[in-house]
């Protein structure tokens, strides 16, 4: 489907004229598209993601209908994330409300910096003890013991790898899976719907308030020290400085929950094990594979592990370390 094509199934959605629609390059696991939609005499921002068939996310579990119904549950339970406006009937094309605000973590000052951090903990606080009774979620797997937590996401992850014949090239992804199964925490603080893609990068903010959580689509039930390791790899892969020991101590007490260091060291393998997974299935980052790939070996390394293949890959980028998860 060319842009033209994609431009009048989004007039058809919505019922409407499409008065202006313009690539995004923010984002790859799907195309997307920003366009002003002239509907009840007003001008209407809508975020288009569209599925075209070869994408990294493509044939996995991590599917646009899925994302929309996320999206749907939540809706109403004081979280500012973008409403559905539709979907295709055939699940590629996906429109979302526009938020306002700016995903760059920059500020204006140290104390805007700050309180952006801890209004986005507090929000993401409120996701993980939402009543998951509460929410309509029937597509969406639930754990049903405390190492469900980690392997019902699991596999799906492995599902993908082994579908898109992974391994093949890049045998520390198995090195990674079969650690993680035989290493997934036999402990739970609390059974949460977790973002799955969490921090700085995929929040928005203007004038010192987050104005929008956004890109949903590998949301899950789980364990919400998951999400506290994406923190970390925002700090360590994105370069972006936040004081996350803060972040933990402002989390323990939003919740009531202990910050589990053991818990997010595995996460962070599991973090990285995604993000290996996602980079080696999207062939416009061919170029970056060999480096996500290494910081997955180094953090098995870091774990114990020394396989001859995970031990190669890492090699390259050991001089670099991984950053140090921070303590609360």
């Amino acid at each position: 489907m060319d842009e033209q094509e994609l431009r009048s199934v989004v007039a058809e959605m919505l019922g409407a004229e499409v008065t202006a629609f313009e690539h995004n390059a923010a984002g790859s696991s799907r195309q997307t598209y920003m366009a002003k939609v002239a509907r009840a005499g007003d001008t209407v921002d809508v975020v288009v993601r569209h599925d075209i068939g070869s994408g990294p996310f493509s044939g996995s579990a991590f599917t646009l209908p899925r994302e929309a119904e996320l999206l749907a549950a939540i809706a109403g339970h004081g979280l500012p994330a973008p409403r559905c406006l539709g979907i295709s009937d055939d699940g590629t094309t996906e429109l979302l409300e526009r938020l306002p605000g700016a995903s760059a973590f920059v500020f204006a000052s140290p104390e805007e910096h700050a309180a952006v951090g801890r209004q986005y903990v507090e929000l993401v606080a409120a996701l993980h003890t939402l009543d998951l009774d509460a929410l309509d979620l029937p597509n969406v797997p639930r754990p049903t013991s405390p190492v469900d937590h980690a392997l019902v996401d699991l596999a799906q992850w492995d599902d993908f790898v082994t579908r898109r014949r992974m391994t093949e090239a890049d045998p520390t992804l198995a090195v990674a899976s079969a650690w993680l199964h035989e290493h997934a925490p036999t402990s739970v603080q609390r059974t949460s719907l977790i973002h799955g893609d969490c921090g700085p990068g995929n929040l928005l903010h203007q004038g010192g308030n987050v104005t929008g959580m956004i890109d949903w689509e590998l949301a899950h039930i789980g364990d919400p020290m998951d999400d506290l390791a994406w923190w970390w790899f925002r700090e360590d892969l994105h370069d972006v400085r936040t004081d996350i020991a803060q972040w933990y101590r402002w989390y323990a007490g939003a919740t009531g929950l202990d910050i589990d260091l053991d818990r997010i060291h595995y996460y962070r393998v599991f973090v990285l094990y995604r993000t290996s997974i996602a980079t080696c299935a999207d062939h416009t980052l061919v170029a970056a594979r060999p480096y996500m790939v290494g910081r997955l070996a180094m953090a098995l390394q870091e774990r114990g592990v020394h396989d001859p293949a995970a031990d190669a890959a890492a090699a390259p980028f050991a001089a670099m370390g991984l950053k140090p998860i921070a303590v609360p």
